[in-house]
């Protein structure tokens, strides 16, 4: 046996163990929504490198100045999801 391997502690035999059913593979599904999400974030990066040229250094301040709107904006959807852990519980109208 190998100096360089992890012992085979109790921990070790307990996530094994747990984790037994677990396999690593996408579906075609989920590969496709990594493909878009990847186009989407090309294209506002690029996007934004032009509107940097174009308007200023200005457009950075704007943007992080949304981004901050779009995590609080996140951060209060996730404790309305949290108060009723239901399914179905957050309904947006």
């Amino acid at each position: 046996m190998s100096d360089n391997l992890p012992a085979r502690d109790p921990d070790h035999q307990q996530i094994m163990q747990r984790e037994q059913g677990l396999a690593r593979q996408l579906s075609q599904r989920q590969l496709s929504m990594i493909a878009v999400g990847g186009a989407i974030g090309t294209g506002l990066f690029l996007g934004s490198a032009i509107a940097v040229r174009t308007a200023g250094p200005g457009v950075i301040l704007t943007y992080l100045f949304a981004a901050i709107i779009t995590l609080f904006l996140m951060a209060c959807l996730a404790e309305m999801a949290v108060v009723h852990p239901t399914a179905g519980s957050l309904h947006l109208r």
